[in-house]
């Protein structure tokens, strides 16, 4: 069980007089939301958490493939993940924007998370 941190804010949020807390399906969702959104060499106890945005996955010359390989490796390292069904990433090449499908088969069953890239 961890704490439920906001998808919109990725602030703590506190129900009464506790901190709101998250299992099961929601709890590995939001794991994969969290590597995801986070930069690799972000947090200092662990630099290897995170996406590597700036160094593999936004380069310029990076294919689909080198991407999709590379998010779906860190992701299926998540903590309650047993695969990655699948991984489709959505471009808008006006807006320099995407947006990030994920499926994935956790311990507790079929989860998905959509995201938007960091901007390149």
């Amino acid at each position: 069980m961890d704490l439920y941190i906001d998808p919109t804010t990725m602030d703590l949020v506190f129900a009464e007089t506790h901190v709101k807390r998250v299992s099961g399906l929601d709890e590995v969702a939001q794991r994969i939301l969290i590597v995801c959104k986070m930069h690799e060499g972000e947090w200092a106890y662990d630099l290897e958490a995170g996406m590597p945005w700036r160094g593999e996955i936004l380069r310029r010359g990076a294919t689909d493939e080198q991407i999709t390989a590379r998010m779906s490796a860190k992701i299926a390292a998540v903590e309650g993940v047993k695969s990655v069904r699948s991984l489709r990433i959505v471009r808008v090449p006006a807006t320099r924007q995407a947006t990030i499908y994920v499926e994935a088969m956790s311990l507790y069953g079929v989860v998905t998370v959509s995201m938007s890239a960091p901007a390149a």
